[in-house]
């Protein structure tokens, strides 16, 4: 053998062993069968659609188990399983690689009739310290939650109650108005009236006004959204809200810019559109992903004396350091883009429900544009796991699932107002609040929050927060 030969005999063999590995990992697996077992209320065709793979689609080998882990992804994300487990089968024949996919899922339990003891201030906080816990400001009566109604995945919502506010709530969410192209609606109406009622806010607090014998607000809302999901992780929203408020003329005294000029009577007409793409693995406790929302809201009222344009976004990031620790990253942000005068009803910004400053639960910060940045660690302590009865026959059994987690976090906000800012000294300025608490997590849905917070002006508290998926 010549002496040449001899020094290309081992490239050639090497080349042979790595056309062989590169034919390995680029062969196809055709999936033949799509197994779904443990569901009891949702179609099979429901996990079917979310799973976005087909029978009959070839998948390289290489990528197999990526595949299956955004199906477990995408079937957590709706919000319907508190588990999935998925497994697969390879079946030589014919010189062809067929997998038989099999898909076990544990049902959330997601029929919620229930009494309502609802407190009417911004959070529990302010009901407890500065409120004196008064029970005239709680609103009770009934609600009735169906987040998988016929199986569709469909979400009913019927809320009546009474007390410190009357209040009349209908909406319904269809997902599959055309199955295939993934495109959703939902509509719903809300009409409340309230005897008490914020009509200014100076240093940072609301001030309101209560009488008995009359009605000083009345609120129509009446909305219809149309979505369309392209992806497992995208989504379009269009949507528009019609409201028709009226206030009682002692608030319009009080505040003639409640609804700007001493107008008793808000006309309004809304239009949003949103974007978002999510790769978080849970919406309400993610352990990783990210996800980037856009929004644009458009308002016109009382013949066109109220124009607002305001531009909306929000990014959450998740990186798991290790079993137990992630790092995590939420920010939002919004800016006016018309300038023109609003009134003291719309000029809001931090405060109110999910957008707060930790340690600032006792304020309320508004203006045009804010900017909210919140990172720390999450630190996952232990579970619980509980299997219980079936409410209904046609419902699954209520299974709980609870996961207790420890925070720590830092906020950063500042939020601009033009308007009233000498009223409110905590406008134009950098905020920082540090928390450290614990977290209950119950079937990836609700989240329940205790946190120890301190603000810039030195205030310490003890601080509750809850969430819902829905």
């Amino acid at each position: 053998m010549h002496l040449y030969s001899i020094k290309l005999l081992p490239i050639f063999i090497f080349s042979i062993h790595l056309l062989q590995a590169q034919s390995s990992s680029d062969s196809l697996y055709i999936i033949d069968r799509i197994e779904v077992s443990g569901n009891e209320k949702t179609k099979n065709s429901v996990i079917l659609t979310e799973v976005r793979i087909q029978k009959g689609q070839s998948i390289l080998c290489v990528e197999l188990d990526q595949q299956l882990d955004r199906i477990k992804s995408n079937l957590l994300r709706t919000n319907l399983f508190s588990k999935v487990d998925i497994r697969y089968i390879i079946d030589h024949r014919e010189g062809v690689n067929y997998c038989n996919i099999s898909i076990d899922v544990v049902e959330n339990w997601l029929l919620f009739p229930a009494p309502i003891f609802d407190l009417a201030d911004r959070n529990f906080n302010v009901w407890w310290v500065e409120q004196d816990r008064s029970w005239k400001r709680v609103n009770y009566g009934l609600k009735l939650f169906h987040y998988n109604l016929s199986g569709y995945r469909d979400v009913l919502r019927f809320v009546y109650h009474t007390g410190f506010t009357n209040k009349f709530e209908l909406n319904y969410d269809f997902p599959y108005l055309l199955r295939k192209k993934f495109v959703g609606f939902r509509f719903g109406g809300t009409f409340t009236t309230n005897k008490e009622i914020d009509y200014i806010t100076t240093g940072n607090k609301n001030l309101s006004i209560r009488d008995e014998n009359q009605i000083l607000l009345r609120r129509r809302e009446a909305y219809v959204d149309f979505y369309y999901r392209p992806s497992a992780t995208h989504s379009l929203l269009v949507g528009s809200d019609i409201f028709y408020n009226t206030i009682n003329d002692t608030v319009a005294t009080l505040n003639s810019n409640y609804y700007l000029e001493g107008s008793r009577t808000l006309r309004l007409f809304a239009f949003n559109v949103a974007y978002q793409i999510s790769h978080l693995d849970i919406q309400v406790r993610p352990t990783k992903g990210y996800r980037l929302e856009l929004g644009m809201l458009y308002q016109n009222g009382n013949h066109h004396s109220i124009q607002s344009l305001l531009l909306e976004q929000s990014f959450a990031w998740i990186k798991k350091l290790n079993y137990r620790t992630s790092y995590f990253v939420d920010a939002k942000s919004r800016e006016q883009v018309l300038r023109k005068p609003k009134p003291f009803a719309l000029y809001k910004a931090l405060g109110y429900a999910d957008d707060f400053v930790a340690g600032y639960e006792y304020y309320v910060i508004n203006g045009e544009d804010y900017i909210l940045w919140r990172h720390g660690f999450r630190i996952y302590l232990f579970n619980i796991n509980r299997s219980f009865f079936k409410l209904l026959r046609s419902e699954p059994r209520i299974r709980i699932k609870t996961e207790f987690d420890l925070v720590f976090s830092n906020d950063l906000s500042y939020v601009n107002d033009p308007h009233y800012a000498v009223l409110n000294p905590l406008s134009n300025r950098l905020l920082t609040g540090l928390t450290l608490g614990g977290e209950c997590t119950i079937n990836n849905n609700i989240r329940a929050q205790l946190q120890l917070s301190i603000n810039h002006k030195r205030e310490l508290g003890f601080f509750i927060h809850s969430r819902s998926a829905f």
